[in-house]
């Protein structure tokens, strides 16, 4: 009989440890978009805030400020469980995503893959999306078990590669990113160092 128990009590132990990942399968759980959500981010020189602003209709708008300026703002929606990117905004004019960008695709857990094609600003753009295996980041805000998330693409023939980290009821944890300035090929790194998750 104890040993029935001890059993018992190990299978738990094991599905509860990889129950927050396992569990978590809506894209909302790790894109929570809310009015007044925000989240702080460090790294690579920068200090970079995103803040929600629900905008009716079911749509949000992500305004992102470095250094008290709004450097972008970008429109989401959740269809079903997925979380959809609409439009962009930048200081240089706006555009939307034709057609709408599936920012992250439920079921979201490891080996869920899936592809845009459309139009950027005009651009033709492709992009794949591979979440893959769960990390443990440590960040300034703590550390999350957290989903990584690899987008590799072609924009008007240029070259993306991004990786993004998501923890379930936290939202986007960090951000890596090939940035191209000329010849020079840049790599930004941003780790959450606040947030505000209603």
């Amino acid at each position: 009989m104890k040993r029935r128990w001890a059993v018992l009590v190990m299978i738990a132990a094991v599905v509860l440890a990889g129950g927050s990942i396992a569990a978590a399968q809506s894209a909302a759980e790790f894109f929570p978009l809310a009015d007044g959500n925000w989240w702080s981010y460090t790294g690579s020189g920068l200090e970079l805030t995103m803040a929600v602003e629900a905008t009716g209709a079911g749509e949000f708008l992500i305004n992102t400020v470095i250094n008290g300026f709004v450097v972008q703002r970008e429109y989401y929606t959740y269809e079903g469980d997925d979380a959809i990117a609409l439009r962009r905004e930048f200081p240089q004019g706006s555009f939307a995503l034709e057609p709408p960008q599936v920012f992250l695709k439920a079921p979201f857990a490891p080996g869920r893959q899936w592809t845009w094609e459309g139009r950027v600003a005009g651009q033709t753009a492709r992009m794949t999306f591979v979440v893959l295996e769960p990390e443990t980041v440590e960040t300034p805000a703590g550390t999350f078990e957290a989903l990584p998330v690899a987008v590799d693409g072609v924009v008007d023939g240029e070259e993306v590669h991004t990786m993004r980290w998501f923890a379930s009821g936290v939202g986007m944890i960090r951000e890596q990113a090939q940035v191209a300035q000329g010849e020079q090929v840049i790599l930004i790194d941003l780790v959450l160092a606040d947030y505000h998750v209603q």
